[in-house]
């Protein structure tokens, strides 16, 4: 016992350690849209504030709500937009205006907008070299507007392996829609670098279920997911960034701690859960994001659940009392059966939270019209995809590791502290952020 708490305290210090030096990574996309304007060209880039901390170093510790009252930063980043960010006509690279930065706060990016100058006859290339360098799994969506007589607006997925677009003058195979295969691409890109969503995943295979009721937890929360994307994606549903991503951090720490909670330590779920409650308190009176109203409604969910829930403690004090973490999908079965219940419900929101933090990647598309469908459609796929392929290699990693006699009584303790650390990191990051 002293030496799984000793554990626990290790994995908690370290993975805190991690975190505190790390920065949540919801997703590695940037947008630009290039409207055509007689011989010029409207150029408007978004993009997370944390790509451009990691692409340039010096910036780190900046804030972004700085970043336009301080011209020596504005400066750097315009430099370093209009140097990554280019157009070519022929062998010519066409001249590029200052650019104006704006900061959206509330949503964590930052906006560039300027002008290139090139002519309007010929070849036109778009070249992009943005976070390739701190970031070669980053993926850029750009859009082309052209003008008059020049049919609808075309996109393009550029990624580290294919940086180049002639959407004037090239090859038919070089221009049109991204569609349905572009936007999946862009789907399994974002759940593979989508690390928070990774957690959540692995936070599920550590309650250590049947297969049966893991999949059961999967397909709600894949349900909720998609039901939540579709909504804000059409614009049915409108939330805000900050707060959304602030609530899977939330969910994280919920899974890991109701992993705890099974294992027989439902002491440590309800101390979390009460300092969860006691830095509420402290941002309501502060300031936050959140309204007061959403943190009672976190506080009387997490107490609830965890001390007034029932939690099959026959079940997790018995693998306690063996000296093991549980075989993974060999323990709690159809006897939990109100709890399982309860599981279900639970992850199915917090899927819909998740749902509303994916949407974010297609709304910053600005998707218009019939490209909406086919993008929904193909981003939802890549997600699917990209989620099955980590769930089953989640599943095979633990359950090998569980076999190893000095890993097997302590795994299932290490993994829920760094997947809790993590949580309780991006939980509060983000709404101080």
């Amino acid at each position: 016992m002293i030496l799984r708490m000793r554990l626990l305290g290790c994995s908690l210090a370290a993975a805190t350690i991690w975190t505190s030096s790390a920065s949540a990574h919801t997703r590695t996309l940037s947008y630009s849209t290039w409207r055509e304007k007689g011989d010029a060209l409207d150029v408007t880039v978004k993009a997370p504030w944390i790509e451009f901390e990691r692409a340039m170093p010096g910036l780190a510790g900046t804030r972004l709500s700085d970043v336009q009252s301080t011209p020596d930063v504005a400066g750097r980043v315009d430099h370093y937009l209009r140097d990554h960010l280019s157009a070519v006509h022929g062998s010519k690279n066409c001249a590029s205006s200052t650019s104006t930065l704006r900061a959206v706060t509330d949503e964590g990016t930052l906006v560039g907008s300027w002008k290139v100058v090139c002519e309007k006859t010929g070849t036109l290339e778009l070249i992009t070299d943005l976070f390739f360098d701190a970031a070669p799994s980053h993926v850029h969506v750009a859009r082309f507007e052209g003008s008059a007589g020049v049919p609808g607006p075309m996109e393009k997925i550029m990624v580290a392996a294919d940086r180049t677009w002639m959407p004037r003058g090239g090859p038919p195979a070089s221009r049109g829609r991204a569609g349905f295969m572009g936007f999946l691409r862009v789907g399994l890109e974002h759940i593979l670098t989508g690390y928070d969503h990774l957690l959540f995943l692995a936070g599920l295979v550590l309650l250590g279920l049947t297969w049966g009721r893991l999949a059961g937890l999967v397909t709600g929360f894949t349900a909720a997911h998609s039901l939540s994307l579709a909504a804000a994606t059409l614009g049915w549903v409108r939330t805000e960034g900050t707060g959304v991503e602030s609530l899977i951090g939330f969910s994280i720490a919920i899974v890991a701690l109701e992993s705890f909670a099974g294992m027989g330590f439902r002491a440590i779920a309800l101390t979390a859960t009460g300092i969860v409650a006691t830095g509420a308190l402290v941002s309501i009176f502060g300031g936050s994001p959140l309204p007061a109203v959403a943190w009672v409604g976190m506080i009387l969910f997490a107490l609830s659940y965890f001390a007034l829930a029932p939690h099959s403690a026959s079940h997790g004090t018995a693998r306690h009392e063996a000296g093991r973490t549980p075989d993974l999908l060999g323990g709690r079965d159809a006897r939990d059966g109100g709890r399982s219940a309860a599981q279900w419900l639970v992850v199915f929101m917090f899927g819909l939270i998740h749902g509303f933090g994916f949407a974010g990647a297609l709304l910053s598309a600005r998707l218009e019209g019939g490209d909406i469908l086919p993008a929904l459609l193909g981003f939802n796929v890549g997600v699917e995809l990209g989620q099955i392929g980590v769930l089953l290699a989640l599943v095979l990693i633990y359950k090998a590791a569980s076999k190893i006699e000095p890993m097997r009584r302590h795994v299932g303790y290490a993994c829920a502290s760094v997947v809790l650390a993590w949580g309780l990191f991006w939980f509060w990051s983000r709404l101080a952020a």
